[in-house]
């Protein structure tokens, strides 16, 4: 006997259930539907925001490093040219300018580290530089995840409240199964 009347209970509470969940489907079913849309569209403006960072970056990378490889180049030909200059010049210079060959030879070492040093400070600045850009990325991919973070609470927090709505709606619909004459509501 008392197996009869748990499985028609259970009979009864299942037909409440998806009486219940047509109910929540009728009411929230377009809502829910413009959430999955507005959280789509979110998502693809921030993928496309990230992309186009990453592709503004890497654009300033390609600059950067096309200047500094046509600045090396000048660099190179102009000390090219330079120390060619002056080997001519101390060829064609008599034995009686051997005291002035061992200035030419020092001055061309010193060059040749000026432009050792300014190549190092080119290449530490294009570092620092892209140092830099990959900080301004992570800062802005931060904010980025801080402001998604936040959407997705607010939204959540809409969610619940209709959740706990459905969940008073359900409530109802079991007590007018069950008799209809307490309609009273415990929350």
């Amino acid at each position: 006997m008392m197996g009869k009347k748990s499985s028609q209970a259970e009979t009864d509470r299942s037909q409440g259930d998806g009486a219940v969940d047509k109910i929540r489907d009728l009411l929230f079913g377009a809502e829910m539907q413009d959430y999955e849309h507005r959280f789509k569209a979110l998502e693809d403006s921030i993928a496309a925001g990230n992309q186009r960072l990453i592709d503004e970056m890497n654009n300033r990378l390609s600059k950067l490093e096309l200047d500094l490889a046509q600045q090396m180049e000048k660099l190179d030909e102009k000390r090219e040219s330079e120390r060619g200059e002056r080997i001519d010049a101390i060829a064609g210079l008599d034995r009686a300018f051997q005291d002035n060959v061992e200035t030419v030879r020092q001055s061309i070492e010193q060059i040749e580290q000026r432009y050792r040093r300014e190549y190092q400070d080119l290449t530490q600045l294009v570092q620092n530089q892209a140092s830099d850009l990959s900080t301004e990325i992570g800062q802005l991919n931060e904010e980025i995840k801080g402001s998604l973070t936040q959407e997705s609470e607010r939204l959540q927090e809409v969610l619940v409240n209709r959740g706990e709505l459905a969940e008073f709606f359900k409530e109802f619909s079991v007590r007018l199964q069950r008799g209809g004459t307490d309609t009273s509501v415990d929350g």
